[in-house]
């Protein structure tokens, strides 16, 4: 879980958080689809929010 989402769901949904008892290596987010779509709209669409998304989540930290 993004770092920045996890203080919201502790509010929102109880949710509890803790600090793992080891070091963790990044995780790499990525999205993937088959060429075909490369020039699709609709995906060239959803892949825009994806990428504002990741911005906005990169700004909180």
């Amino acid at each position: 879980m993004h770092a920045s989402l996890a203080p919201a769901l502790e509010r929102s949904a109880g949710v509890r958080t803790f600090a793992l008892p080891f070091d963790a290596t990044p995780v790499l987010n990525a999205v993937w689809w088959h060429p075909v779509h490369d020039r699709d709209p609709e995906h060239q669409w959803m892949r825009g929010l994806f990428v504002q998304a990741a911005a906005e989540l990169g700004d909180a930290h």
